[in-house]
């Protein structure tokens, strides 16, 4: 007896003197009780004791699960360790190199990237305080994961989700009481489930009453008009109400009549509303007319072409149009801004020439304000019908055909021109020597037919001389110079005849003491000849 209490001494003895150092924290009831792991130092023995503690460990090992039961090693001190002290890491695997496929939740997709410490952490050792922090048994997504949808949907959120990109679903909308169809089936799910719930109602106007332009007027059943194919191509049917769209009306947006940007139309897509059906209620703004005409605009516009107006100007009593007015443009008289562009109705209508044409007189208003008293819209304005005999130039002669802008070429026609000589300068052959009236020898029938009395001048024509042209005398052969000066030519018979002398001067140049004007062969017998 003394004998085995002296080698159980002894052993004890031994261990105390080479012990390698405090255990773990996991293993502090252990401290002092080697003989909980090791058995008289035999090494072999030792993985079984573990197991004896570890059963959860043994079990995966003989059912060849989890990550002790798939991995190769057997041998506990190949991946631990002990007597490192209680805070001591007692595994001895690379966590950056730890194979999580061999265990019961194998990482794929986002679940890769994380870190062990997301999963392994003081709060998973807290909640599994008899398995330790790196024994997890519950795999569920929402074991670890809040449920956004809170219990609407399954547990097994891998029905709709996966983890490589949660934000991706595999849910099949279609089988919902909301199929999702056209523009719908775009559209990222928290667009309509922001708040991730998933019992949302099934009205347009539920997710879509802060976009209502027509702010609850027509209802919540927006695809009474719109469609999910396009929203902004509503089917509505203009045509039933009391203002059906014709013309250009037929092309317009529906924002331009009801859209924030006119007046507040709030309630004028109801039938029982107020109907903007006046024209002035969209375009009250836009009446050059200035309310001249009222408001009823289809009283001389349509809606197919609104600058073409089937203005009646006829039934305005003070200004019919006639003429060259009638291919006008309403502007051209009707010029927009006008304070009275269309205020015929009123009174002060512009029915005189000078209201349109005041700018254009070239008269400078000498011949008055009536312009109708010579010119007519009927006729290219240039063709007159002024009467020069009222005037005190009455046209006669070659002066009725003359253009009035070759007498009044600058369009003044209040001229004291009543002598010739104030459209006609004299010509060279003249040269001043006759007086200004020169209706004395001239008539405006012909400027070439003249009636000069030449027995008025110091050389009265007779004889033959009666029967010679002017030129005959009057030239520069003969004068030199001013040839209608009184002595220009001379009156002596040598000044024109010197080269007809036969006599070569013989008997002088006095050719009257033997010729007579009558006829010159004839000579004259003097006595002593």
């Amino acid at each position: 007896m003394s004998d085995v209490m002296a080698a159980e001494q002894l052993s004890a003895l031994q261990e105390m003197l080479i012990t390698p150092g405090p255990l773990h924290s996991s293993h502090q009831q252990l401290e002092g009780g080697c003989n909980a792991c090791h058995t008289s130092f035999e090494r072999e023995k030792r993985d079984q004791l573990c197991l004896d503690c570890h059963q959860t460990v043994s079990a995966d090992m003989q059912a060849e699960t989890g990550f002790h039961g798939r991995s190769e090693a057997r041998n506990c001190a190949r991946c631990h360790t002990e007597h490192k002290g209680a805070d001591a890491s007692i595994t001895l695997f690379d966590r950056q190199q730890f194979n999580h496929q061999q265990t019961d939740f194998g990482l794929g997709g986002a679940h890769e990237l994380l870190a062990c410490n997301d999963c392994h952490n003081d709060e998973q050792r807290l909640n599994n305080a008899d398995k330790g922090q790196w024994r997890i048994e519950q795999h569920q997504c929402s074991d670890c994961h809040a449920d956004p949808h809170e219990t609407a949907f399954s547990a097994s959120c891998t029905d709709c989700h996966n983890d490589s990109r949660w934000y991706q679903t595999l849910f099949d909308h279609d089988k919902t009481r909301f199929p999702l169809t056209d523009k719908h089936a775009t559209t990222v799910c928290d667009a309509c489930h922001s708040d991730l719930k998933f019992t949302a109602p099934l009205q347009c106007n539920d997710c879509h009453a802060v976009h209502d332009v027509h702010r609850g007027t027509m209802g919540a059943s927006c695809d009474d008009c719109h469609s999910s194919t396009g929203w902004k191509e509503p089917r509505f049917d203009h045509a039933d109400t009391r203002f059906p769209l014709r013309g250009a009306h037929g092309d317009t947006a529906c924002l331009l009549c009801h859209g924030d940007t006119q007046v507040d139309l709030a309630g004028l897509f109801v039938d029982d509303a107020p109907v903007a059906d006046q024209c002035q209620h969209c375009h009250g703004a836009e009446d050059i007319h200035r309310g001249t005409f009222g408001s009823d605009c289809s009283a001389c516009h349509d809606e197919k072409q609104w600058s073409r107006a089937r203005f009646d100007h006829d039934q305005v009593k003070a200004f019919p149009l006639t003429g060259k007015h009638k291919g006008l443009d309403c502007i051209g008289c009707h010029a927009p801004g006008s304070e009275e562009a269309f205020a015929i109705p009123s009174g002060s209508a512009r029915t005189a020439c000078k209201d349109c044409h005041g700018g254009r007189d070239v008269h400078q208003g000498e011949l008055g304000e009536r312009c109708e008293s010579c010119h007519s819209d009927a006729r290219n304005w240039p063709e007159t019908r002024f009467d020069h005999e009222f005037t005190d130039f009455p046209l006669i002669g070659i002066h009725r055909i003359v253009a009035c802008h070759a007498c009044h070429g600058d369009q003044r026609f209040q001229l004291p021109l009543s002598q010739c000589d104030d459209c006609h300068t004299p010509g060279e052959a003249h040269s001043e020597v006759f007086s200004t009236d020169c209706e004395g020898c001239h008539q405006s029938t012909s400027w070439d037919r003249w009636s000069f009395d030449h027995s008025i001048t110091q050389f009265p024509l007779e004889g033959a001389h009666q029967q010679a042209a002017c030129l005959d005398c009057h030239n520069s052969a003969i004068v030199s110079g001013p040839q209608f000066t009184p002595d220009k030519p001379s009156t002596a018979c040598y000044a024109c005849h010197a080269e007809d002398d036969v006599h070569e001067q013989r008997f002088g140049r006095q050719c009257g003491n033997c010729h007579n004007q009558s006829r010159f062969k004839d000579v004259l017998q003097r006595r002593g000849r």
